[in-house]
This record gives C-alpha cells, structure tokens and sequence, in this order.
C-alpha cells in the first residue's frame, strides 16, 4: 500500500470498471482474456468499497488503488474469519481450531504467499474457494448452520470466473451422492425430514445465491442471449486434454506427481483410520469434499482448460492441499488429545505457524511493478493537450514490439482519465475487452477523430514521436497521399504495413510475413499512379501433404479472381487492377475458404484459424502492367 501509486495491466483494467461499481452502474465482471467478461461484478464492488471509503471519502491513503488493496486485506481477513468459524462449529476445541487455521495459513503461505495480500483475481479466488470446501463438509454432516456461507463463497467464485459454474455444479452433485449413499441415515440431506427441517437456511442460501446472478439476468435479458452465449461458445470451442495431461496439471497444484501420490495414500489411510466419533466425522467429511474437487478440477483440466501451461488458471485449487493440511491437524490433535503437554504444545506450535505465515505473506507479490505506473500522469496529460477541444483521441496500438508494455501502460493511462471524469482517447486498432467496451472506438470517431498509432519506444526510428511518455511513444496517424511504383515488403516496410496498409484479418507480422486471421482479411492501399497493377506475394498455411487452400480476391468489392493452393503451388502471386476511379482509395480483401489453426491437426498449440501468408506488395507501372 505504501509504494501503490497509479495501476497498470490487469489492475488498471479492473478499475476501469470499478469506476463504474462506484456509482453502482456495473453489471459485467472482471476480463477474460478470451474475450468476454466474467458473470459478475462481486469483487469488483468490494474493491470499489476500499477505492470509495479509504480513498474518496477518509482520504486515508494517497492513492486511490491503495484503497483497493486495503478492501483486499479486510477481504482476505474475512474469509479466514469464516475458515475458523467453521471449524470451530465442527465441534473441535478452540486450540484445536488454532492448530488448524494455523496449518491452513502456514501451507497456503508456502503455496504461495501472494494469496494473502495480492490483488489479481485468480488470488481472490483462493478464499473463498477453501470457505466453500469446509462450508459442503459442514453440508456432508448434515448440519444446515453454514449454508449461508456456501451460498456467498459460491456467489463470489462464479461471479469471478465462468468456469466455476461447473466446478461448483459438479462438486455439489458428488457430495449430494455421497450424502444419499453414505450419510448419517438413508437418503443424508436429501431426505424430506432434513429439508423441512431447514427449509428456512436453505431458502436464505438459495435466495443469498441468485442475489448474485442478478447482474447476469439483466445482461442476459437485455442483450440475449448476453454473456451466456460467450460462455458457450468458449466451451465448446477447443478439444479436451489428455487425461494423462490433465492428472499432471492437477498434481502440479500438490508439489508434483509423488506428492500427489502420496496424499491419496496418507488420504485412505485417514478414512481408514477410527478416532473419536466425531473427529472421524470431521475428517471424513473434509476428505470427501477433497476428493470432490479434485475431480471437478481434473473434468476442468481435461474439458475446461485450453493451455495445461498456464498454471494460474488453477490457483485456487491450492487450498485443496491447505484443507488437506487441516485434516491432518484435526486427526492428530485427536491423537494425541489425552497427553499433558497436547494444550501447551499445540498452542506454541500454532504460534510459530503463524509468525513464519505472517513472514513469509509480508513479501510483496510477483506483480509490485504494475502498482507503480511511471509516468501515467504526465502521459494523460499529453493527450489531453493533443486532444484539445476535439473528440477523443483513436488510438491504433501496435502489438508488433513489447506488447504487454504497450497494453499495461494504455489501460494504465485509461483507467488514471476515467477516475478524473476524462474522456481522452478510444482504442481502435488491438481493441480488447481488457480497455473495456466504453473505451472501443466507434466507426464515427475512426472516420473523423484524431489519430495516434502507438508502439514501444526504441531508439533509431525514422520517424520523432508527437508523444513518448512510459516507454510508449505515439506518431500521428498520417497514411501515404500514395503509393509510387515499386515494392513493399514486410521485411523491410513493416511499420508502413501495420500503420496503414493491414486493415482487419491478420496477425502480427513476422520477420518476413503476417498470417490472414480468420476468413477474411483486408488491406487497405492509398492512391496508385492511373493505370497501375498491384500485385500480391502470397503463400498458404498449408499442414500436411493434402491440405488445399483456395482464396478469393476482391477490389472495391470486386472480385477480381479465385487462386488455389497445395503443397505443389504453396506460393502465387495474385495480380490486381483496379476498376475504381484514379486517385481513389483501395479496399482489397480476401476471402479464404478453409482456415485452419495448427492445433487442429497437432502440428502446435496455436488455435488461431491460418489462411494465408502476405509477403509484399508490388505497384507495377502503367508500361508493365499491360
């Protein structure tokens, strides 16, 4: 909190929509970066709450992202709060409870210490996660006390994140079986004696949860089918994952495959185990809702998870291995109950739990230098000057060099204007919801606003920049009066090519070419000398030894003819007269027939949909040309 000044990256994109939250207008959660936004905004507004009280209105901290990271603090020490009263109405004794909330901190710290004071989502997660883990052991024990909890830590994790509509799902219906077949009595609490019992908790529970699908409906309703649809689409758009591949990633969250062995050993020795009555429906009832979880995350890694690489995705699930810690702790506490020092022992062992968690939780977290954004003032200053007494500033970011330094810094600058009320620029080119939709420009403001195309500051560019502020620098967007005859290549005229002459449909250009994306792409020329030819180097993705490819090319809308390829014509170059009047403008697409992404026939992970590859252009002059 002390060193927090003005956001970047993913930071500043959830307070671009926390702004929002503040005047109670936001219904999307936080970005994906598929995409779409998740179900709902509950963290966000508790974020807000730190921002709008210890910021705006107790003036407490400096910053106003330093509020957010207080609201993160009181958070975090609330689902603990919870952890320990749960345990506590298992019926274990205080100092057992101690040991525990001791264990759980002291191997979540180890995990990872970021969980107790980061600010990125997938560690917001990890709370209410290890909450609704003991709030279904509490449910398996056929005690209706805690179902409000469940119904709150199951609100947060699905507004959080799509994909824990079926983790939950499938969580719920294993505990519910188990329950039937192996509960207290026939049927456990899905028997009609236990639901008319506790109709009351379970209504508020039910009611507490669908207060959290509020924002989801209204969305859903007025722009159907609304997120919903994007949630769908996501599903079902990627093949599932080897088991082999998805058992690795589970373990991985337990150390490795040996210890995730070992814990399924130490597991069934623990069920197998006869304490105490009650401790051993304490430790059972933890183990079953373990096992729960980790079978929805093994579902979720094989059928949910599109790059087993990125670890992140699965964060919460370490509080599978910190609850296991728990069970331990509740077992040999029952163990050794009866000796004269368990008391004295236990409480000084939970003491220095304690103090090693609270060391190893004061480290900041891996992402500190996103709390600090040099610059950003100074930055959005700038473009307010530039802008003037015009219509926001179009913004066409170049991805080509050190995107992420360009993207952390633009949403950076977005979220600094959009605290003081300004509305300064729009995202044009690389829009992502990462800006947000507010900050997507409209075909209006392209047309007619001001421009700037923004990239990565290096030393020896050919052109002085209007801006360079934040290691970004921005050149006034001035496309060519023309082109002269000759040839343009991607090697050697790259930024000409994504300043001005790629329009929608292509990747970032390579060393020597850019990729059509998807099944159109568009290239946009300036004026050619009358009578002029243009020619198009082109090359197909084309995989294996059969694949064909076929593209259509149009002028203004005019096809000027169909090229095919295979493996024995890979390359073409595909000849262009224009048709429009000269001194005019010209709009070329391509229209491609099979797109393909590598990872459809195994070749890579890419998922992008490939068509073909554009090495240049050539204007050829009137006396060639004929």
């Amino acid at each position: 909190m002390k060193v927090a000044t003005n956001e970047m990256g993913d930071f500043a994109a959830n307070s671009l929509l926390i702004q929002d939250a503040k005047s109670f207008s936001l219904l999307v959660g936080n970005y994906s970066r598929v995409g779409f936004n998740h179900p709902g905004p509950a963290i966000l507004y508790v974020l807000a709450a730190g921002e709008y009280v210890f910021f705006d209105k107790l003036g407490w901290v400096n910053y106003a992202f330093a509020g957010q990271l207080i609201s993160v603090v009181l958070y975090n020490a609330f689902w603990l709060t919870l952890i320990a009263v749960l345990l506590h109405r298992m019926g274990l004794a205080r100092h057992v409870v101690l040991a525990a909330v001791s264990a759980f901190c002291l191997a979540t710290a180890i995990e990872d210490h970021s969980f107790f004071n980061g600010i990125w989502f997938p560690h917001l997660y990890f709370f209410p996660f290890a909450v609704l883990l003991l709030s279904l052991a509490r449910l398996i024990q056929e005690k209706a006390d805690s179902l409000w909890m469940l119904a709150i830590s199951a609100g947060f994790l699905i507004n959080g994140h799509a994909s824990f509509i079926a983790i939950l799902g499938l969580m719920l219906v294993i505990v519910l079986i188990y329950s039937f077949f192996f509960g207290a009595q026939r049927g456990g609490v899905l028997r009609p004696e236990f639901l008319k019992k506790n109709a009351l908790p379970l209504f508020v529970a039910v009611v507490l949860l669908v207060l959290f699908f509020v924002p989801l409906i209204i969305l859903t309703v007025k722009e159907f089918p609304g997120p919903l649809g994007d949630y769908l689409a996501f599903g079902g758009g990627h093949k599932p994952n080897k088991l082999k591949n998805a058992i690795g990633f589970v373990s991985l969250y337990w150390g490795g495959k040996s210890v995730f062995l070992a814990a399924i050993v130490v597991s069934a020795l623990l069920w197998r185990a006869r304490t105490a009555d009650r401790t051993t429906r304490v430790t059972r009832s933890l183990l079953v809702v373990l096992l729960a979880a980790t079978l929805a995350m093994l579902f979720y890694a094989r059928y949910g998870v599109d790059y087993l690489e990125q670890t992140y995705i699965g964060l919460f699930y370490f509080s599978v291995p910190s609850i296991f810690a728990v069970a331990l702790v509740t077992y040999a506490a029952q163990l050794f109950k009866s000796t004269r020092y368990a008391l004295p022992v236990s409480v000084v062992m939970s003491a220095a739990a304690l103090g090693l968690s609270f060391f190893m939780a004061s480290k900041p977290p891996f992402y500190l230098d996103q709390y600090q954004g040099l610059q950003i003032v100074e930055l959005e200053q700038a473009l307010l000057k530039e802008k003037g007494n015009g219509g926001r500033l179009v913004l066409n970011l170049d991805d080509s060099r050190d995107w992420p330094h360009v993207w952390m810094v633009i949403v950076g600058t977005g979220a600094y204007a959009k605290r003081q009320s300004e509305d300064v620029f729009c995202v044009n080119t690389n829009w992502y919801i990462s800006f947000s939709k507010k900050l997507k420009c409209t075909s209006e403001e392209v047309a007619s606003n001001k421009r700037f195309v923004v990239r990565r500051s290096f030393d020896g560019g050919a052109r002085a920049p209007n801006i360079d502020l934040g290691g970004i620098s921005f050149f006034e967007y001035s496309p060519p009066a023309s082109l002269v005859s000759g040839v343009l290549t991607i090697k050697n005229d790259r930024d000409l090519f994504t300043d001005y002459l790629l329009g929608s449909g292509w990747t970032v250009p390579d060393e020597m070419f850019t990729w059509s994306l998807g099944a159109r792409a568009v290239i946009q020329l300036p004026p050619i000398p009358a009578g002029s030819q243009v020619l198009l180097e082109l090359g197909a993705f084309l995989p294996q030894p059969d694949s064909l490819q076929q593209v259509t090319v149009f002028a203004d809308g005019i096809e000027q003819g169909v090229t095919k390829f295979s493996a024995t014509a890979a390359k073409a170059t595909v000849a262009i007269k224009p048709k429009g009047p000269d001194g005019a403008p010209m709009q070329i697409t391509l229209q491609i027939d099979h797109p393909i992404s590598p990872s459809s026939v195994g070749n890579s992970k890419d998922t992008r949909l490939l068509g073909v590859a554009l090495y240049g252009i050539e204007v050829m002059p009137p006396s060639n040309a004929n």
